[in-house]
């Protein structure tokens, strides 16, 4: 049975904020924020695309143990989800001008819940005017419920 079921991949529309997290070698977890996801047509497998500048950290831990969790959350109604699986660099499946479009959902997504119109290339601008993705390919194993509420934290 597929871990991505039809659901699953029509949850992670474009403009979808999200976070990915691996655990060093001390066991201290380092994250990323993910700028695009893209889902693969077939297999169960996430393409997330986030700013090498953000947090070398993050990347180390992901080429040490390879495992990282990625939450997303759609905006309003805040309902999250995670995935969960191995992780590494990959050459970019998508074109950065896809990638581009999704930073730009991302922004009108923010401003639904109150942040201003800049606010998706403020954050990035920290980065540079224009910085290098980095492309991780998730191989789904698991993922969850992470909508905050009684049964959260529950495998879908």
């Amino acid at each position: 049975m597929a871990t991505l079921d039809r659901d699953l991949r029509d949850y992670l529309r474009s403009g979808m904020p999200g976070m990915a997290v691996a655990t060093d070698a001390t066991g201290r977890p380092r994250t990323a924020r993910i700028w695009a996801v893209f889902v693969d047509d077939v297999d169960d497998v996430l393409y997330l695309y986030v700013a090498r500048a953000s947090s070398p950290e993050f990347f180390s831990a992901v080429a040490a143990g390879g495992r990282v969790a990625a939450s997303f959350v759609e905006l309003p109604p805040y309902r999250s989800r995670m995935f969960k699986g191995p992780c590494a660099v990959v050459a970019p499946p998508e074109p950065r001008h896809a990638v581009d479009a999704w930073v730009a959902d991302m922004g009108v997504s923010l401003t639904r819940v109150g942040l201003p119109p800049d606010s998706v290339p403020r954050m990035l601008g920290h980065f540079g005017p224009r910085p290098e993705m980095v492309t991780l390919r998730l191989v789904v194993e698991a993922c969850f419920d992470q909508t905050p509420r009684r049964d959260a934290g529950a495998r879908l």
